[in-house]
């Protein structure tokens, strides 16, 4: 029975402190949407260097 007792108020511990509030989501969603722009201009930046690089390509193949 003591068993019991403490896994129920562990269980009970446990999904009440795991609980995040909205203010946590908040942040987390500012954190990714910060991440998100960073990444797409790092994207943005590396297709620019693709297309470059395409073009390299293109010309070095024109003059063989």
């Amino acid at each position: 029975m003591k068993r019991f007792v403490f896994l129920l108020s562990l269980a009970s511990l446990i999904c009440t402190v795991g609980c995040a509030t909205t203010k946590d989501l908040q942040r987390v969603r500012g954190d990714f949407d910060r991440q998100i722009s960073a990444l797409k201009e790092e994207d943005a930046g590396v297709q620019k260097d693709i297309a470059k690089l395409r073009e390299t390509q293109a010309s070095l193949q024109k003059s063989q």
